[in-house]
């Protein structure tokens, strides 16, 4: 396989770069050798740029983490399952590893703390990372790829968690006025508050803790109770859940601290929500929607109008291009990180036959256990825990049933994890056009770890 032949170790696609001087004098003596450089690398984007049988495991041994088990037997929180199962498929890219490498180099070598660092250089790799937003929320954790999602700590989760709602109906969200590809100058109302409210990031050397960013949302009063407010919709949800999470965000403690009495209105009868702008997000279903909202107004008669909103003949067309009924569940989740997890298990152990084997005695000699009182006034008892998903069987009750019950199994869970992986990342996964491609590649992998 070709390797990366750019001065940059991730490529860049030519025409995304602007007239950057630190750029410049940092990479390229003029703004046409990093054009050309920029050209002779567009190609690259789109090949298989991973060494043949590389995996995630060379950069970390996964399975001997304190925390693996959790995922073989299902323990994540429901609230953080999406985040996690992400979180994990993307430490297996080499690109992202890369990246990460030139972040930690970054912070190491200018004394930056760790969001400082990953700033300035995500212009090596802006053109894969666009549209993702939560891939950007897990660069600006330090422990980002290095150790697993419940390795985290509690701070760190709730810092990537920040920006996402993880309630069952959460309120529709607003724009965050100083976040990644807030396109400006699109919505002029609210320059003024973003130039009175911009953050100030504060350098602090590695390893001490970054205090919170304070971040404002794009809601500005026009005049008395009329407000400007900027949302981002997202299509692909279905009209019934759009309009639950508005109902939602009108009972907010800000939404309702701005609400004057019914006598104050200024705006008329009908004039309760007007749609303004309508700007659509990058690759994404989402779409910038800016509204004048009275909250002076009835929530009852918001919530009307906002309905009427959502059935106009536009929305109508968006809601049928990108709404899908296929909404994936939690313990979805989960189970594509008991997947990955097994695979990462079987692919570690070192053995060139039967891994499946080895894998099974290594989860069951490591199994979780809980303490349970078994007779009062006794000590509590360490009782085995099934594996996620684990059924009883006539000989056995799930707590003592195996991950694998047969080479089957574990090809299955090899081929689920693959199969998200090229849906999450499919410029560096592609799908193997065989079951056999796919046994011959696993061989290869258990060859490779044996001897590492």
């Amino acid at each position: 396989m070709k390797q990366r032949q750019s001065k940059t170790k991730i490529p860049i696609i030519a025409g995304t770069l602007p007239n950057n001087g630190a750029l410049l004098n940092q990479h390229y003596k003029s703004q046409e050798e990093l054009e050309a450089a920029a050209r002779a690398n567009t190609a690259a984007l789109f090949a298989n740029l991973k060494p043949d049988g590389w995996t995630a495991s060379l950069k970390t041994t996964f399975h001997k983490s304190a925390s693996f088990m959790d995922y073989l037997h299902g323990d994540v929180k429901d609230e953080e399952a999406w985040f996690a199962c992400h979180y994990e498929y993307a430490r297996e890219s080499k690109d992202i590893w890369d990246a990460a490498k030139l972040r930690d180099d970054a912070r190491t070598e200018r004394n930056l703390n760790c969001e400082q660092a990953f700033w300035s250089v995500h212009y090596e790799f802006e053109h894969w990372i666009q549209g993702t937003g939560w891939l950007t929320d897990f660069f600006l954790c330090e422990s980002f790829p290095h150790k697993d999602w419940n390795a985290l700590s509690e701070v760190e989760r709730k810092q990537i968690l920040f920006l996402h709602e993880t309630r069952k109906i959460p309120p529709l969200r607003m724009q965050i006025l100083h976040y990644l590809h807030y396109p400006k100058e699109e919505f002029p109302e609210f320059n003024e508050l973003a130039a009175q409210t911009k953050p100030v990031v504060k350098n602090v050397l590695p390893g001490e803790p970054q205090e919170p960013v304070k971040v404002t949302e794009a809601m500005t009063q026009k005049f008395g109770s009329v407000y400007h407010c900027l949302f981002a919709v997202d299509y692909s949800e279905s009209p019934k859940l759009l309009l639950q999470r508005f109902v939602e965000w009108l009972k907010l403690p800000k939404s309702d601290a701005l609400r004057k009495p019914r006598n104050e209105r200024i705006s008329k009868v009908g004039k309760l929500f007007r749609p303004k702008k309508i700007v659509r997000q990058w690759h994404t279903s989402s779409h910038w929607c800016l509204f004048e909202v009275d909250l002076s107004a009835r929530k009852g008669d918001l919530t009307k109008q906002f309905k009427k909103w959502l059935a106009s003949p536009e929305n109508k067309k968006q809601l049928k291009r990108h709404y899908s009924n296929k909404r994936g569940k939690t313990g979805e989740w989960e189970d594509r990180l008991k997947d990955l997890a097994a695979w990462r298990l079987c692919r570690e152990i070192g053995q060139q036959s039967k891994t499946w084997i080895y894998a099974n005695e290594y989860a069951c000699k490591h199994r979780k256990t809980k303490p349970v009182v078994v007779k009062k006034g006794e000590l509590a008892q360490k009782i085995p825990m099934p594996f996620r998903d684990a059924k009883r069987t006539k000989n056995s009750p799930a707590n003592q049933a195996p991950l694998f019950s047969d080479q089957s199994e574990a090809s299955d869970a090899a081929r689920n994890a693959w199969d998200l992986l090229v849906d999450l990342i499919p410029s560096e996964f592609k799908k193997p056009s065989s079951d056999s491609e796919l046994m011959k590649w696993g061989e290869k992998l258990v060859k490779l770890c044996s001897k590492n």
